[in-house]
């Protein structure tokens, strides 16, 4: 073991109290900054992919309230064929009218 740790023993001999402590700050200090500049690029990787999500819920949303809107004015057209042949539809024609301006 001895032999292993002497190139260092004998450096450590060499130097100034002040090189060594330079030398043990230096060799502390750069595995810290490798594992932090991959924290930080992982928690941008993970920052750029959940705006991107939250960017793609609105344009799910917008689609979700057209989709039931076009749901609405089928069901609406159906019921006023239905219906609307007894002169009982009341408010339906109306509604349609509106749901089909707002999909136009």
């Amino acid at each position: 073991m001895k032999s292993v740790l002497y190139p260092a023993i004998a450096l450590m001999n060499r130097l100034s109290f002040g090189m060594k402590f330079s030398l043990i700050s230096v060799l502390f200090f750069l595995p810290m900054l490798v594992t932090n500049f991959y924290l930080v690029r992982d928690s941008y990787r993970q920052f750029v992919s959940t705006q991107a999500a939250l960017e793609s819920l609105d344009l799910l949303g917008e689609t979700l309230s057209l989709r039931r809107d076009l749901e609405s004015y089928a069901d609406l057209v159906q019921i006023n064929a239905v219906i609307g042949q007894s002169g009982q539809a009341g408010d339906l024609e109306s509604r349609v009218e509106q749901l089909q301006r707002s999909l136009g």
